[in-house]
C-alpha cells in the first residue's frame, strides 16, 4: 500500500509541480521505512520536495504519523522524528515537549460519563498502549541529540512522574530503554 501510494505520487504530472507541502512529512516518513523498496522510491520523490523539512511544522505532522493506525506507520515516524531533528538541532527541545504531551495526552483516562441518575455510564474504551510504546520509542531515538542540561532535567522528571509509573508495563518497560 505504501509502495503504490509512493508510485501513484511519482506519476503525478509535472505541470501539478513538485512535491506538494502537503506530501513532504509522508513522503519524509516513508524515506524512514524498513522496506527498501519503498526508501528508493520515497527518497526519489524526496528530491522534488521544495523547500525540504520544514523546521517549524514538521515535528506536528510527524507526531501525528505517530499515533497512526498503522504499525509500520508508527516505526516510520520513531525513526522519522529523529532523523528530523538530526536535520533540524535547534528544534530538539520543542519536539520533545511535544513527544511528552502526545504521551500525556493518550495516556489520559476517559472522563467518567454519567447517566440522568448519577451513575456511571459503561464506556467501550480501550487503553492506546500500542501509540504510548510508539511514544515511549521514538523519546528514546530522539534523546541521542540531548545536549542541555536542562533537557536532561526534563527528561528524568518526565520518566519519574509519567513514563515510569504509567500503567502498562510493556510502555513501563520501553521507557527504561529511554537513555541518555
Amino acid at each position: 500500500m505504501r509502495l503504490a501510494a509512493l508510485e501513484a505520487l511519482e506519476n503525478v504530472p509535472a505541470s501539478e509541480g513538485p512535491l506538494g507541502h502537503l506530501f513532504v512529512p509522508y513522503v519524509w516518513n516513508a524515506s524512514h521505512d524498513a522496506n527498501e523498496n519503498v526508501v528508493m522510491l520515497a527518497k526519489g520523490l524526496w528530491q522534488t520536495a521544495p523547500d525540504g523539512l520544514p523546521e517549524d511544522t514538521y515535528a506536528d505532522a510527524l507526531l501525528s504519523l505517530l499515533v497512526h493506525d498503522d504499525a509500520t506507520v508508527r516505526e516510520n515516524a520513531t525513526r522519522s522524528i529523529a532523523a528530523a531533528v538530526t536535520e533540524h538541532p535547534d528544534s530538539f527541545e520543542s519536539t520533545i515537549r511535544k513527544l511528552y504531551d502526545l504521551y500525556k495526552l493518550t495516556a489520559a483516562l476517559p472522563e467518567v460519563q454519567l447517566d440522568e441518575y448519577g451513575r456511571p455510564i459503561k464506556v467501550d474504551w480501550k487503553d492506546p498502549i500500542h501509540l504510548r510504546v510508539s511514544i515511549a520509542d521514538a523519546i528514546k531515538e530522539t534523546t541521542q541529540f540531548m545536549t542541555s542540561a536542562q533537557a536532561l532535567s526534563a527528561l528524568v522528571a518526565f520518566l519519574i512522574s509519567d513514563g515510569f509509573a504509567d500503567r502498562s508495563e510493556r510502555v513501563r518497560l520501553k521507557m527504561l530503554e529511554v537513555r541518555k
